[in-house]
């Protein structure tokens, strides 16, 4: 009945990627125990080391791990989107929608030969994490924004964003 402002924050795409079911074996059906949810990468003798001795399969379960985690999130936002719905909001609730980063998973790593003494992949990237350089796997992030008085006008704007963008 009056006004209101609400915001919804997620942290659940960040690591450690622990997922609850049923979300964990979505995208994979090898659940090994002795699998980490959380690579080391802010530490390049720890990413090292952990690259050293982990699998391939191991990488795939932390990629399925956050691919898991971000099934959750999508979830969650389409529960939030069917309450506006059933509320009758989209016709006075602006809405915006954007995310802080993304995140290296390995995806560049084929063999684990090719992994530098320092902990990085065949491309010199480092494979886990959000460090710089930052590439568009991370930095390549969205902005929607929904403005219901732009109703019958929708626009989609090619250019850079920035969390100082949102400040207007």
């Amino acid at each position: 009945q009056e006004s209101f402002f609400l915001q919804v924050e997620s942290f659940d795409a960040h690591e450690p990627f622990h997922v609850p079911e049923p979300y964990r074996s979505m995208y994979t059906s090898d659940l090994d125990p002795s699998y980490t949810c959380w690579p080391p990468y802010q530490n390049a003798e720890q990413r090292a080391k952990f690259l050293r001795s982990t699998s391939l399969a191991e990488l795939d379960f932390i990629r399925a791990q956050y691919q898991g985690k971000l099934t959750m999130v999508d979830t969650a936002l389409g529960q939030l989107w069917e309450a506006m719905d059933r509320h009758g909001l989209w016709d006075n609730t602006a809405v915006i929608l954007t995310t802080d980063h993304g995140h290296e998973l390995a995806e560049a790593i084929r063999e684990l030969d090719e992994v530098s003494e320092d902990g990085r992949d065949s491309t010199g990237r480092v494979p886990f994490g959000k460090q710089h350089p930052h590439y568009l796997s991370h930095a390549n992030i969205p902005l929607i924004v929904w403005q219901p008085d732009m109703q019958g006008h929708p626009r989609e704007v090619d250019a850079l964003t920035t969390a100082v963008d949102l400040y207007p």
